[in-house]
């Protein structure tokens, strides 16, 4: 099965070690740049269809999006997966 990213070729964005789809830097990336825009959690997570509960675990580095909702934080945040390598 070929991943999301693969298939709408975004960039690598984890290590082959983990079997996680999250970049590296996504818990201080997603917090700098939903305060950048001024939006909370509560208007992040309505945004991608999660809980602000959910946003603040990711925040906090405590949980990880789905593969889903990962292509759904970067809809919304197209600007969280430049310069990521």
């Amino acid at each position: 099965m070929t991943s999301l990213f693969s298939r709408f070729n975004l960039p690598d964005m984890v290590s082959r070690k983990s079997k996680s789809y999250v970049p590296k830097n996504f818990t201080q990336r997603i917090r700098q740049i939903r305060k950048d825009r001024s939006w909370t959690r509560k208007q992040l997570a309505v945004a991608i269809g999660v809980t602000p509960n959910a946003v603040r675990a990711w925040e906090r580095g405590v949980g990880e999006p789905t593969e889903l909702t990962l292509w759904k934080v970067q809809k919304a945040f197209p600007d969280l997966f430049q310069d990521v390598a």
